[in-house]
């Protein structure tokens, strides 16, 4: 699969919308295709949170501070 950037969750909070709104970002900033990004968020919303961030791991490259 590919990855569409590299993200850094560790400062969100568990809030879904937020987690969400911060791999959006990390994709435009890393020059992702809109294409990709819509399909990231339609598969990313078709569940619960757990669900959310298992497609979270599947498509980003995840960062995690020293």
């Amino acid at each position: 699969m590919k990855t569409l950037a590299t993200v850094d969750l560790s400062a969100c909070s568990a809030n879904s919308f937020e987690i969400l709104g911060t791999c959006q970002k990390a994709a435009r900033e890393a020059g992702a295709s809109e294409a990709d990004i819509r399909n990231f968020m339609t598969k990313a919303m078709e569940g619960n949170q757990e669900h959310l961030l298992s497609v979270v791991v599947q498509n980003f490259e995840l960062e995690w501070p020293d």
